[in-house]
C-alpha cells in the first residue's frame, strides 16, 4: 500500500512537472508574440518644411544610446523642378546626439538615410529593470550655413528593436511654444519576454548550487555512499555558472545587481557543496 501511494505521488510530482513546464513554454512564446511593440508617432508633411522621419534601429544599454535612422521627406516647394532632388541644402539638428548634432543634405541629391545616436538616462547597472528616457529637439534650416532660415518641421517617430518596448511621444517646452522646433521623448523598456527570459535563466542558475548542496548534504551525514565521480559532476557544475551568467539577455555588464544578489552567492554555494561532498568523501575513507 505505501509503495502504491509513492508511486502515485511520484506520477503527480511529475505530472505537475511537465504542466508547469508546458505553461512556462507557451507563456514565453505569448509574450515574444505581443510585447516588444512600438508606441509610435505619425506627422503630415508641413506646407512649406519638412517631416523627419527618426526610425530606431539599435539599443545600447551600456553606452546609454539609441541608434536612429533620419530620413528627410521635404515639401514640393524645397524641391528641384523634377520633384526628386533638393533645390537647396537642408540641415538637420537633433539633440542631445552622441555625435555630430547636424546632418546636412546635400543640393540636388535625392535625401539618404542617415544613421545618428541620441544618448539616454539610465543605467544598465538595474538590468533587467532599466530604463531610458531621453526628450530631444529636433530643427531642420534651408540654405548655406551664412544664410540658412529656418523651416517648420514634423517629426514621425517609429522602428522597432528586438527585446525592448519603445514608447515616442510628442512634448512641449515652456517658452518655445511658438518656435518651429519640434521636442520629442523616447522611453525605453525591456519587453516582457526578455524578463521572463531572464527569470528562466537566473532560476536555472539557483538551481545548481540546490542540487549540489543536497547531494552533499545527504552525503555527508551518511545517508549516500560517496561516488567519487560526483566531484566532477559538481565542478562542472560551478564551471557552468559563468557561461549561463554571460548567456543573460542584454548582457548586463559585471558588477550588476544581479551578480551580488545571484551570480556570486550561486558561485559560494557550489564551492560550499563541493567542499562538503570533499569531507564526506575524507569521512568515509
Amino acid at each position: 500500500m505505501a509503495a502504491d501511494e509513492g508511486h502515485a505521488r511520484r506520477r503527480r510530482l511529475t505530472i505537475i512537472g511537465l504542466l508547469i513546464f508546458v505553461m512556462l513554454y507557451v507563456g514565453l512564446l505569448v509574450l515574444y508574440a505581443v510585447t516588444g511593440k512600438t508606441k509610435e508617432v505619425h506627422a503630415e508633411i508641413p506646407a512649406d518644411g519638412v517631416r523627419v522621419v527618426l526610425r530606431a534601429n539599435d539599443v545600447d544599454g551600456e553606452g546609454q544610446r539609441l541608434l536612429l535612422d533620419v530620413d528627410l521627406d521635404p515639401a514640393d516647394s524645397l524641391l528641384s523642378a523634377g520633384g526628386i532632388t533638393l533645390a537647396e541644402p537642408v540641415t538637420v539638428v537633433i539633440d542631445p546626439s552622441g555625435s555630430s548634432r547636424e546632418v546636412t543634405f546635400p543640393q540636388g541629391r535625392v535625401p539618404a538615410v542617415v544613421q545618428i545616436p541620441i544618448v539616454l538616462d539610465g543605467d544598465i547597472r538595474d538590468w533587467p529593470f532599466d530604463h531610458y528616457d531621453v526628450t530631444f529637439v529636433v530643427g531642420a534650416f534651408a540654405g548655406p550655413p551664412d544664410g540658412a532660415r529656418e523651416l517648420d518641421v514634423t517629426t514621425s517617430m517609429t522602428g522597432h528593436v528586438e527585446g525592448w518596448r519603445l514608447r515616442f511621444g510628442a512634448a512641449s517646452v515652456p517658452g518655445l511654444e511658438g518656435s518651429k522646433l519640434t521636442f520629442g521623448t523616447a522611453g525605453l523598456r525591456r519587453s516582457g519576454n526578455t524578463l521572463v527570459f531572464a527569470a528562466i535563466l537566473l532560476g536555472v542558475l539557483v538551481m545548481l548550487p540546490v542540487l549540489t548542496c543536497f547531494v552533499a548534504a545527504r552525503t555527508y551525514f551518511g545517508r549516500r555512499q560517496v561516488q567519487p565521480t560526483f566531484l566532477s559532476w559538481m565542478g562542472a557544475m560551478l564551471f557552468a555558472t559563468i557561461p549561463l551568467r554571460n548567456f543573460l539577455p542584454g548582457s548586463p555588464p559585471p558588477g550588476s545587481w544581479v551578480d551580488a544578489v545571484v551570480v556570486l552567492w550561486v558561485i559560494v554555494a557550489l564551492v560550499a557543496a563541493l567542499g562538503l561532498y570533499v569531507l564526506a568523501w575524507r569521512q568515509q575513507s
